[in-house]
């Protein structure tokens, strides 16, 4: 559990940078990419904590386009519902389950 702190503070600021990505991007798959990698990442760090990694990094998305009318951003493909958004669960539960399954080793394929 010694890695919290500074995996909450990669969290938050890749967090930023993935929904600021997505803000500007036309197409979801850098994010998607990169949700994949952070939740994938901090599970590996602290296996632990995973569900809340997998909350985290997916809430990246929602929180941008929350936060963009604040900032003054206007988003260049805004989504039809806040809601749609929550598919950032999808990329988020494949990092989980994949540096999981990787730190626990997988079997040998027979």
């Amino acid at each position: 559990m010694r890695h919290v702190p500074s995996s909450i503070a990669i969290l938050v600021v890749a967090g930023a940078v993935i929904g600021a990505l997505d803000l500007r991007a036309t197409e979801p798959q850098p994010a998607a990419a990169m949700i994949i990698a952070l939740a994938a990442v901090l599970t590996w760090r602290t296996p632990a904590l995973a569900p809340l990694w997998l909350v985290g990094s997916a809430a990246s998305i929602p929180l941008a386009y929350l936060c963009a009318p604040i900032a003054g951003v206007v988003p260049r493909d805004p989504p039809t519902h806040l809601w749609t958004t929550a598919i950032a669960l999808v990329p988020a539960a494949i990092g989980v389950v994949l540096a999981s399954a990787l730190r626990r080793g997988l079997p040998p394929a027979r």
